[in-house]
Parts: structure tokens; sequence; C-alpha cells
């Protein structure tokens, strides 16, 4: 999978500087790209693991993660966009644990073509239904706990802007460009996904592994997808506001997941 993604990769970028817009109506918009943008982003994103028994009849697992306010910086410059967060060092959470966590994304390309590829991962997750299960739970008692159960995501995403010659995506999305004239576009993508989530033990706490039966022993999941769809972005320019607007039809997406036990 991994060589796989790296080929997926390079033939993305390939084509983003092969058919790089180089000239469109500067009547619309103008470039900034000589100007380097810099920015911090705090995060309040969780993630979330969801787990329940085919019959429906066994406690259902909600594991989430101590994973907020993580911290990083943003960067755009001509074609090229980085963003990277990661999670401070704090207190061990006596409760709920701690969770380890970074987030990459990558962005290349112009109005015409644009690139996004992003990579998430967490290890160390915590129940947040433990009251439904374990004895006389109450505010102080410790969450089901499990430190090393860890999440990988893969993102990657490619847009075709039909109306590239005046409408600017990156207006708004990077700032790279200011959009002088109101303008829309049609937008076509193609997305892929990897998810995966494994445990060095199983997934199921040992005192609802009786309800989960031979599904008690799993050990990680896998799911990859690939899909394609489309939209409509536009731009509305006052004298003193612009504001970017965006509207995407249902996408058909391809799934293949898999239990790894």
């Amino acid at each position: 999978m991994l060589k796989r993604l790296k080929v997926f990769l390079a033939l993305i970028f390939l084509s983003t500087e092969a058919l790089s817009q180089e000239n469109w109506d500067t009547t619309y918009y103008v470039s900034c790209k000589n100007r380097l943008s810099l920015g911090v982003v705090v995060s309040e994103r969780s993630y979330n693991v969801d787990l329940s028994a085919d019959t429906g009849a066994a406690t259902s697992i909600n594991y989430d993660t101590e994973a907020r306010n993580a911290i990083g910086f943003i960067a755009d410059f001509d074609k090229l966009a980085l963003k990277l967060l990661f999670k401070t060092r704090e207190k061990l959470n006596e409760r709920k644990g701690n969770t380890r966590n970074s987030n990459f994304f990558l962005g290349i390309g112009s109005n015409k073509i644009l690139f996004e590829g992003s990579y998430r991962f967490f290890k160390g997750f915590y129940d947040e239904t433990s009251g439904n299960y374990i004895p006389q739970f109450n505010d102080t008692t410790p969450y089901f706990k499990s430190s090393g159960m860890s999440a990988n995501l893969i993102k990657a995403k490619i847009y075709y802007f039909t109306n590239h010659n005046k409408f600017a995506y990156k207006s708004v999305y990077s700032c790279g460009f200011r959009q002088l004239r109101s303008s829309f576009s049609g937008v076509l993508t193609a997305n892929f996904m990897n998810e995966r989530i494994m445990s060095d033990s199983s997934m199921i706490p040992a005192l609802l592994q009786n309800e989960y039966g031979s599904s008690s022993t799993i050990k990680g999941l896998s799911h990859t997808g690939f899909g394609v769809g489309a939209g409509v972005p536009g731009t509305l320019v006052s004298s003193s506001v612009s504001l970017q607007i965006y509207y995407s039809f249902p996408a058909y997406m391809l799934n293949n997941a898999i239990i790894i036990i």
C-alpha cells in the first residue's frame, strides 16, 4: 500500500506541474505569490472509533482521544501550502490517559489543478461509554483506556477547476491570490483515503468480550476508499468584503473494509 501511495503522489505532483496555470484574466484576480503567508493553528479536533456488534444486543463502544488543543503552523507560498500540527506534552490525565498525535497537510498546484494530501496519526484512546459496563462508575472513576491503540489516516484529493481563467479558488482558501471581481467555476474532484486502526491487544474491553463472541479478538480495522465528485465554488466580491461559497454534488465512493483479528 505504501509503495502504491508513493507512486500515486508522484503522478499527482508531475500532473500538477505539467498542467500548472501560467496565464489568466488579471481583471478578475491577481497573484500574491511573491509573498509568504504564515499562520498559527490551534485544533480542537478529536478522533472517534465506534464499535458495535451486528446483533445490536451487545454494549456499544465509543473510543475517543485526548487530543484537543493541538497546536501548529500553516505556511503558503506560490503553489505550495504546508500545515503541521502536534500535541504538546501535558500532565498525565488519570481518567482518560494521554494521546500522542500529529497532523500533516500538503497542498500543491494552482487555480487550475490543485492537489491536497494529508496524514493524521493518533495513539492512545479511551472509551467514552465506560460507564455502561464498569461497576459503580462515577465522576472520578478512570475510563477504560487502550494506550496501545493507534489510528493512521491518509487522504489525497485532486481538484480541476473549469473556469480557472476568471476564478481563483486559492484567493480565500490560502490567500495566495486576490479575487477582484465576482466569479464562479465548476470543479471536478477525485480522492483517495486509507484508514488503519490497530491495537496491541483486543479492541474489546475484557468486561464486554462475552457479549461480542467471536468478534472479541478483533485487533484492528483497515478501510480504503476511492471516489469522484463535482461542485460549484464561487467568490462574491464587494468594495470591502470577499466571500467564498462552495456547493458539492453527491460523490460516488468505492470502499473496501477489512477487519483484522
